[in-house]
């Protein structure tokens, strides 16, 4: 190899590799903006949220209110923090209130569900709202789960039920067909 393909080859190699770095540092700061700006994002539209609630009717009772729980990790008792963006009262009723936008302002997004039923098990509130933000509307959401007068009978219960109902109605059936 001649001298000049070697300084042409080391050349592009060194090119290529601060073309990478260039690359690795801008996808980096990219990140931390997209951050900063969905934060920001997030900040105006707990304020725009504030706003709809109030036009609707719900007090704000704490804002960012902190709740703590406790979470047994093998055993070991750890804590842990929620925080909640609002808790609203309306009709000597609370709510806890989740503001979300983007694709997470769905109540079908499984992030937020999950994150509203750890509110409903945390908060000592009467029910929850979900306020999105890319529609501004105000969704008040209910686990039915939750709500003993709301569960479904097991299937094994309503099978024995129906099995002992039959043998009530067959031995009240042999006894009326003996004494007739």
């Amino acid at each position: 190899m001649s001298a000049e393909a070697l300084k042409l080859a080391i050349g592009c190699a060194l090119a290529s590799a601060l073309t990478a770095a260039l690359l690795l540092w801008l996808g980096r700061r990219g990140r931390r903006w997209r951050g900063r700006r969905g934060a920001l994002r997030g900040h105006v539209a707990q304020r725009e949220a504030a706003t709809l609630l109030d036009q609707q009717g719900y007090a704000i009772c704490a804002e960012e209110q902190r709740i703590e729980g406790e979470l047994e990790i093998d055993g070991e008792p750890t804590p842990f923090e929620v925080r909640i963006d609002y808790v609203v009262c309306q009709d000597g009723r609370s709510y806890a209130v989740e503001v979300k936008s983007g694709k997470a302002s769905s109540p079908r997004s499984a992030q937020t569900r999950r994150q509203l039923r750890e509110y409903a098990a945390l908060a000592a509130v009467d029910g929850l709202l979900l306020v999105d933000m890319e529609r501004r509307r105000i969704h008040q959401l209910r686990f039915p789960e939750d709500d003993a007068t709301a569960r479904p009978t097991p299937r094994w219960g309503r099978a024995l039920l129906i099995l002992l109902l039959g043998a009530g109605l067959g031995a009240l059936a042999v006894s009326l067909a003996g004494c007739a």
